[in-house]
């Protein structure tokens, strides 16, 4: 699921460092027999590649269209199309001794319904000056997704905008089955992965990438521009947000791992991560404490279209507890 088969691995490694077949096959395999075959052969070679310093990837993104039902929290700059099924009343609120509006509506697709809601005030006239109406076809870009109370919603700042009843864009019919919302997790292995899973996974971690970071506001961690304006907030105080990437494997399959904010934090027992940033010797402690550890992760899987792989979307990350490890593999 990460991407790379391990014939793909050993080209990239032999093509930057110039080893053999037999050199990689043999590191390959030192590393399976160290780890009792508890990772997978690409996850090994994984492994091979990241101790002789082969990159294997590019941060690399895209906007994109999806459908209601693939969206997850932390999702950023995507392109939505829906139908407007309702309307509510734009709410008026004070901040900072500043007016402020803000705008919400219920929206539908064929996979799902979920909520917008609108911070940029010229999008919002859209709504007061009824030029959006009920039933309505839009198209929404430059949108972020956010969790509340357990459902996703749909937020449109100062870079979003707005198509209406665009004439290539058509909703068919729409899924009024309840809005979306985030289920339970699962016990699953990685080979047993479907996108829009809500699963639980163990693994090891078999590479592990130094953390990105954005800067956000202070106030609700929304990305803030180049003038540290804030779509919701305006001009703020600001902060560094952590996105961590690691790739687990359980000896079934491997995949990417994504680790956003708080949940960084608390993965790496660090308050501030930004400590990290440009600091390449304490990267080093923390990759080297956490490379061959086993993890509990839960979240969503979602289908990273750039690479064509399924990704896991993480809620949360921590040291798994050998007892339940082995209770799941017992089953």
């Amino acid at each position: 699921m990460i991407g790379f088969t391990y014939d793909q691995i050993v080209a990239k490694i032999k093509e930057e460092k110039g080893l053999t077949d037999e050199e990689i096959f043999l590191k390959v395999k030192e590393k399976l027999d160290k780890l009792s075959d508890l990772i997978s052969k690409e996850g090994a070679a994984h492994i091979v590649a990241t101790e002789l310093g082969v990159n294997l990837y590019n941060n690399l993104s895209k906007e994109r269209q999806y459908q209601i039902k693939e969206l997850t929290p932390m999702m950023r700059n995507i392109i939505v199309a829906a139908k407007v099924l309702k309307l509510y009343d734009v709410r008026a609120f004070t901040r900072n001794d500043k007016e402020n509006k803000v705008a919400s509506m219920l929206v539908g697709d064929e996979t799902g319904r979920v909520r917008i809601v609108v911070w940029d005030e010229e999008l919002i006239k859209l709504i007061e000056n009824n030029t959006i109406k009920e039933d309505s076809t839009i198209l929404v870009k430059g949108a972020y997704v956010r969790e509340n109370n357990g459902f996703k919603e749909v937020h449109l700042g100062s870079g979003s905008s707005i198509e209406i009843n665009p004439e290539n864009v058509k909703i068919e019919s729409v899924n009024i089955a309840q809005t979306e919302s985030f289920s339970r997790t699962e016990r699953k292995f990685i080979k047993d992965l479907n996108m829009n899973d809500v699963v639980e996974v163990y693994g090891t971690v078999v590479n592990f990438f130094e953390p990105r970071f954005y800067t956000a506001c202070k106030e609700c961690n929304k990305k803030v521009n180049e003038n540290n304006e804030c779509p919701e907030h305006g001009k703020v105080e600001t902060k560094l947000i952590p996105i961590l990437n690691f790739i687990l494997d359980d000896g079934t399959d491997n995949i990417r791992v994504v680790l956003f904010r708080d949940s960084v934090n608390e993965l790496l027992s660090i308050d501030d991560v930004s400590v990290l940033k440009d600091n390449a010797e304490k990267f080093r402690e923390v990759k080297d404490k956490f490379m061959l550890e086993t993890l509990d992760v839960r979240g969503r899987v979602v289908k990273n279209e750039m690479f064509d792989r399924l990704e896991l979307n993480a809620f949360s990350a921590k040291v798994a507890d050998p007892k339940e490890v082995a209770k799941f593999l017992e089953k």
